[in-house]
């Protein structure tokens, strides 16, 4: 649940790069408590970010929306956030964070830690929705959402600054969990990018059969649930995927295997066999949904 007073470790002077859904909703859920700035690449977006109450001040260029930070959160596609780090770090307070929001952690991790030290801290917030862009955010999109929080160190989880970023984390609703940029990237190719590879996948095979148009017709909510995530904004999900093409691919191959042990089950005409397999995948959902 956003909080509706703010924690004295959360900065009273917040920096938000990138006004899109993400970066956005953070806004929404920040601008009540403290003053709040923004900028992104596109002028009119600024400007309808601060119609909406999603930032206080609209600013004409990065350096100058961080100049006066805190806290500087940078909500852009993860290319564009390994750039405007290197762009805004001279720009800079001294004594101001900086945290980010993008999917791949690794590069940007490792890029903040050789410009700003323990001063970086990267972040990854698990939502979205098919939705994107200013007009799609939303104060409570986060709410109950798991936040990866990546510190410079293992011991940076005791720190000023890490408690800092997770007053922000806390204030907009949403569940800190520490861990290491090699960590959080092979669990999101798990958790976010391999079942977004998945259903682009799927919705491929359906468009690609003579049976797909009737397919569509008898859709029910198992159709529905695997076309959902394909209609995430493609650019942006390209550069996700290629960002954490490696991890990926390890997932990819592993999800391979598992898909053919289940056809072979299917082929062999073994359905005992076929329903152990099934068994053992929902005892694991179980297993997982209880550990939220």
């Amino acid at each position: 649940m956003v909080q509706t007073t703010a924690p004295p470790e959360l900065p009273p002077r917040i920096s938000i790069l990138g006004l899109g859904l993400i970066g956005g909703s953070i806004g929404l859920g920040l601008a009540a408590a403290r003053v709040v700035s923004g900028f992104d690449v596109n002028p009119d977006t600024v400007l309808l970010a601060q119609k909406l109450g999603a930032i206080h001040h609209a600013m004409p260029s990065a350096a100058l929306a961080v100049a006066d930070a805190d806290l500087v959160i940078l909500a852009g596609p993860v290319d564009a956030n390994v750039r405007l780090l290197g762009e805004i770090s001279n720009a800079l307070q001294p004594h101001a964070l900086v945290t980010d929001t993008g999917s791949v952690k690794e590069a940007i991790c490792r890029a903040g830690k050789q410009l700003l030290g323990s001063r970086f801290i990267g972040g990854h917030p698990m939502a979205g929705g098919t939705g994107s862009g200013i007009r799609s955010a939303q104060g409570q999109l986060l709410n109950g959402a798991a936040w990866a929080l990546i510190p410079a160190d293992r011991g940076g989880i005791s720190s000023r600054r890490y408690r800092a970023v997770e007053a922000l984390v806390r204030h907009v609703g949403a569940r800190p969990i520490p861990a290491s940029a090699p960590e959080h990237d092979a669990a999101a190719a798990l958790a976010s990018h391999l079942p977004h590879l998945i259903s682009w996948a799927y919705s491929g095979t359906v468009s690609a059969d003579r049976a797909g148009e009737l397919a569509h017709r008898l859709a029910g909510g198992s159709y529905r649930d695997m076309m959902r995530v394909a209609a995430s904004n493609p650019e942006l999900w390209s550069g996700i995927l290629t960002a954490n093409a490696a991890r990926l691919e390890a997932a990819a191959a592993q999800f391979s295997r598992s898909f053919d042990t289940l056809v072979t089950a299917i082929h062999a005409g073994d359905a005992p066999a076929l329903a152990e397999l099934l068994r053992a995948s929902a005892a694991d959902k179980t297993r997982l949904r209880r550990r939220r």
